[in-house]
C-alpha cells in the first residue's frame, strides 16, 4: 500500500516536474521569440534613421551597426565585424575619438566633429555623439556612437566664415563708408572702420546712439536728409541716391557726403535690412567748386564780349553760350540751347530752305578734324525760323592734345551784306540803265529784287502826283513769261480798285502777306493775274509824296521777313534813283528836240555859248554870216 502510494506520488511529482518544465521551455521560447522580434524591430528602426547608428563594447568591438553608417564612413558591413572602431577610422581623427570613446566609457557624454579623409582622396566632415550604455547592473558594457554626415553644412559654414572674412576685409580697408541698419533706420547693425576717419567720431558712439547720425548733420542740410530718410522708409525702393550733404566733424571740419542706400529683402521680398555706402567728395566739392568759380570767371568774360560765342562737346551738342549769341538767335535762356545739337538746331538749312548735311558742316569739322575754320557767306537759323547772314570762326577745344569740342565765334554781318549787295545792284544797276529804256531798267531791277529774296513774281507801279492814280509800268521776267498774262504796262486806275497790295499807300509802309490766300478783304484777280501765295510791297518815297511802289511774292519756302523788306526797299529806291535821272533826261531831251526845231524855223542866225565861252547850238542861218 505505501508502495503504491509512493509510486503513485512519484508518478504524479514527475508528471507535474514534467508539465513544468515543457511549461518553462515554452515561456521561455516566448520570450525568446519576443526578444527575437524587438531585435528585429529595433535593427529595422536602427536601418531606418538616417543617422549612423554604431554599438561597440569597451574594446571598440562592434556588437550593432546600421547601413548608414557604412555608407557615411564608407566601409562594408561585414568589414565592421572584424574591425574594431580604431582599425575603421581614420588615423587624423583615431586619437580624438580614442579620447572621446574613453570618457563615454567614463559615463560622460560627448558631441564632436571629425574631418575624415577617405582612400579615394575624398573628405567628409562627421558629427559624432558618444554616449555610455549600461546594463541592469548599471554596468557600462559599451558606448552607442551617433553620426551625421555634415559635409555640406559644414562646407556652406566655411563659406559664410570665408565671406565674412572678406567682408571683414573689404569693408574695413575701403576708403568709403558701409553700414546695415534696420527697415526703419532706428538701429544701427554695422559701421565700417572708415566712418572713424570720415566721420571723425567712434563706431560704438554710433551703435550706442543711431540718431546721432542726424546730429553731425550741417543745419542747412539736416532737414533735407531726415526728409529724405523719412519719405522713403514706407515706400517700395531697391535703391536711394541720397542729396548730397555735409557733416561737422567733432574737430569742427566740414565734410561733404554722397550717399546711396540698397534694400535687402527676404524671400518673401520683405524689406528687412538697410545697406549703404557713404563717400567723402570733400576733394571733388572743392574742385567743383573750383571750376564753379573759375567757369564763371570765364563767362563774365563771354559774356562782356561783342561777339556771339558758343561751346560744343565732341557730339556736337552746346555746352556753353553767351549773352550775345543768346541775343541773336533770339533764346531767352542758355537752358534752351545746353544739351542740344547746334546744328540741327540753328546751321540745318541754306538760304533757300535746303537741307545741310552735318556731315558738310564746317563748324563740326573744328574737332572732327582738328581744324581751325572762317567762313563768311553762310547763314544761321534763329528760334523764330527765321535767317541772317553770319560770319563764324570755329576752333578746335583740347585738353592735354585730346579735342573735346569746339569754339564758336561768330558776328551777324547782315548790315554788312546788305550795304555789299546794295553797292553791287547800285553798280549794275547804273551800267544797265546806260544802254537800255527805262521799261528795261525797271524790269532787270524787279529780276534782282527776285533773286535776292528767292521771289517768283515782282512789279513796279508809278503813284501818280494826285496820289490815288496808279501807272502801271513792270513785271519781273519770270513774272511775265510764266505767271501773268493779264494786261499791264502803261495801263492807269484808281487805288480804291487795287487790292491789298495797295495798302503800303494807305498806311505808308511795307506790308507783308505771308498767308495771302486766308486775308478775308482781298480782291478778286484779274484775268491772266498770277496767282498770290505771299507778297511783300514797299512804297517810294520823295519828301512827303509816295512816288512809286516796288513788290515781290510767292517766296517758296520761306516767309517775309524784315531782312526781305530792307531788300526789297533798297533796290525799289536805287531804281527811283535811276528812273528819275532819266525821265529827266528824257524830259531835256525832248526840250532840246522842241528848241532845236523852234530855232532852226527862224529866219535869224542863233548861236548859244555856255558860261565857258563853248558853243552849245548853232542854226543853219548862221553858216552864211559866219563865212
Amino acid at each position: 500500500m505505501n508502495i503504491q502510494v509512493t509510486l503513485t506520488l512519484l508518478v504524479l511529482v514527475l508528471f507535474v516536474a514534467l508539465s513544468l518544465t515543457l511549461l518553462l521551455r515554452s515561456k521561455q521560447k516566448k520570450q525568446y521569440q519576443n526578444l527575437v522580434n524587438r531585435e528585429r524591430y529595433l535593427q529595422t528602426v536602427i536601418e531606418a534613421r538616417q543617422e549612423g547608428i554604431w554599438l561597440v563594447d569597451t574594446q571598440g568591438i562592434t556588437l550593432s551597426v546600421n547601413q548608414r553608417t557604412a555608407e557615411i564612413l564608407g566601409f562594408r558591413i561585414d568589414e565592421f565585424q572584424t574591425n574594431s572602431i580604431y582599425e575603421i577610422i581614420s588615423e587624423k581623427a583615431g586619437c580624438e575619438i580614442k579620447s572621446k570613446l574613453q570618457q563615454a566609457y567614463n559615463n560622460f557624454s560627448e558631441v564632436d566633429d571629425f574631418e575624415f579623409q577617405f582612400e579615394n582622396g575624398g573628405l567628409a566632415w562627421i558629427r559624432m555623439s558618444f554616449k555610455s550604455i549600461k546594463d541592469d547592473q548599471s554596468v557600462i558594457y559599451g558606448v552607442l556612437i551617433t553620426l551625421n554626415d555634415i559635409t555640406e553644412s559644414h562646407q556652406e559654414q566655411l563659406a559664410v566664415k570665408e565671406s565674412q572674412k572678406n567682408f571683414r576685409q573689404l569693408t574695413e580697408s575701403i576708403r568709403e563708408v558701409f553700414w546695415l541698419v534696420s527697415p526703419d533706420w532706428k538701429q544701427v547693425f554695422y559701421i565700417s572702420p572708415a566712418y572713424e576717419s570720415v566721420w571723425g567720431r567712434s563706431r560704438q558712439s554710433l551703435y550706442d546712439n543711431p540718431t546721432s547720425r542726424s546730429e553731425v548733420l550741417d543745419e542747412s542740410d539736416r532737414e533735407i536728409v531726415n526728409s529724405f530718410i523719412s519719405e522713403s522708409v514706407n515706400d517700395e525702393w531697391e535703391t536711394l541716391n541720397f542729396p548730397e550733404y555735409r557733416i561737422n566733424r567733432s574737430d569742427d571740419e566740414q565734410r561733404w557726403i554722397e550717399a546711396r542706400a540698397y534694400a535687402i529683402r527676404d524671400d518673401e521680398g520683405v524689406l528687412y535690412r538697410v545697406a549703404g555706402i557713404a563717400e567723402d567728395i570733400t576733394e571733388r566739392k572743392q574742385i567743383e567748386l573750383a571750376l564753379q568759380s573759375s567757369e564763371e570767371y570765364l563767362r563774365q568774360i563771354m559774356d562782356s564780349a561783342a561777339e556771339a560765342i558758343y561751346t560744343l562737346d565732341a557730339s556736337g551738342h552746346c555746352t556753353s553760350i553767351n549773352h550775345a549769341g543768346l541775343s541773336l538767335l533770339g533764346y531767352e535762356s542758355a537752358d534752351q540751347l545746353i544739351g542740344r545739337n547746334m546744328h540741327d538746331l540753328i546751321h540745318h538749312r541754306y538760304p533757300d530752305g535746303s537741307s545741310y548735311a552735318a556731315e558738310d558742316c564746317p563748324i563740326l569739322k573744328a574737332f572732327l578734324d582738328n581744324q581751325k575754320i572762317h567762313i563768311d557767306d553762310e547763314v544761321l537759323w534763329r528760334k523764330d525760323g527765321s535767317y541772317f547772314p553770319v560770319e563764324y570762326w570755329s576752333y578746335p577745344l583740347s585738353i592735354k592734345d585730346l579735342t573735346i569740342g569746339a569754339v564758336v565765334t561768330f558776328i551777324d554781318i547782315t548790315e554788312r551784306k546788305f550795304n555789299q549787295e546794295l553797292l553791287a545792284s547800285r553798280l549794275r544797276l547804273h551800267d544797265y540803265a546806260q544802254d537800255h529804256t527805262m521799261h528795261d531798267l525797271l524790269v532787270y531791277t524787279l529780276d534782282e529784287a527776285c533773286e535776292t529774296t528767292g521771289s517768283q513774281v515782282a512789279f513796279y507801279h508809278f503813284l501818280e502826283a494826285d496820289q490815288n492814280t496808279i501807272s502801271l509800268q513792270a513785271w519781273s521776267t519770270h513774272t511775265t513769261q510764266d505767271y501773268c498774262h493779264a494786261e499791264a504796262s502803261g495801263m492807269h486806275y484808281n487805288l480804291d480798285q487795287a487790292g491789298v497790295w495797295a495798302d503800303a499807300v494807305g498806311q505808308r509802309r511795307p506790308i507783308i502777306h505771308n498767308d495771302y490766300p486766308a486775308l478775308v478783304n482781298k480782291h478778286g484777280l484779274p484775268d491772266g493775274h498770277a496767282e498770290v501765295i505771299r507778297e511783300l510791297v514797299v512804297p517810294v518815297f520823295r519828301g512827303e509824296k509816295i512816288v512809286a511802289i516796288m513788290g515781290v511774292g510767292n517766296k517758296p519756302l520761306l516767309i517775309y521777313d524784315e531782312r526781305d523788306v530792307d531788300k526789297v526797299e533798297g533796290l525799289a529806291d536805287l531804281a527811283w534813283e535811276i528812273v528819275e535821272q532819266k525821265l529827266i533826261e528824257e524830259q531835256l531831251e525832248q526840250s532840246e528836240k522842241q528848241l532845236s526845231t523852234i530855232l532852226d524855223t527862224v529866219t535869224e542866225g542863233v548861236a548859244l555859248w555856255d558860261e565857258q565861252g563853248q558853243l552849245r547850238y548853232i542854226n543853219h542861218h548862221c553858216c552864211p554870216i559866219n563865212t
